[in-house]
């Protein structure tokens, strides 16, 4: 597969038909494989990803998918993923499974991203694209805290009623 410098140009091919979703997933695969001695993978959802992807090619045949299909996508270790085991890299964590996911990956999820696995939460690992690692990592532990504290707090991000004056009139008008 050739280099994609956006995903941008990705999409482009996969709706041209100059790509297979399954194709780009097994080349992600092949280097997850290839690399698996960075320990950088610490779970990968092969067949979960395949079930998947074969959909979401559908989708993008009839161009009815999301807005990232064909995005591929390692999830750290500290998000939850419905069913997935969540650890945060710690063995004493190793056999959780979560009932829920986090509000992130629904939303990547909702829009056909492909999550390939769980990824270690260990921060020295060298990638092609490490200056974009940090940028990517505290947008989405934003995004994730987020989230978590609108679950919490039941005011969603976002939205804030036009009535509220106070921080009491805040909630008791945004909340749902």
């Amino acid at each position: 597969m050739k280099y994609y410098s956006t995903f941008l140009a990705l999409k482009t091919d996969l709706d041209n038909q100059v790509l297979t979703l399954p194709g780009v997933v097994d080349h992600y695969f092949s280097a997850i494989d290839h690399n698996r001695d960075l320990n950088a993978f610490i779970e990968v959802f092969v067949d979960e990803a395949r079930i998947n992807v074969q959909q979401i090619q559908q989708k993008i045949k009839s161009g009815k998918a999301g807005r990232l299909a064909g995005m591929v996508i390692g999830v750290k270790d500290n998000i939850c993923y419905h069913s997935h085991g969540v650890s945060a890299s710690s063995k004493i964590l190793n056999k959780h499974i979560y009932p829920y996911s986090a509000t992130v990956l629904e939303c990547l999820l909702a829009e056909d991203a492909i999550i390939t696995g769980r990824l270690n939460c260990v921060e020295p690992v060298s990638f092609k694209y490490s200056d974009y690692v940090v940028p990517t990592y505290y947008i989405l532990t934003m995004a994730e805290a987020s989230s978590n504290l609108a679950r919490y707090d039941e005011v969603h991000y976002g939205y804030r009623s036009s009535q509220a004056v106070d921080l009491e009139s805040t909630y008791k008008k945004s909340r749902y």
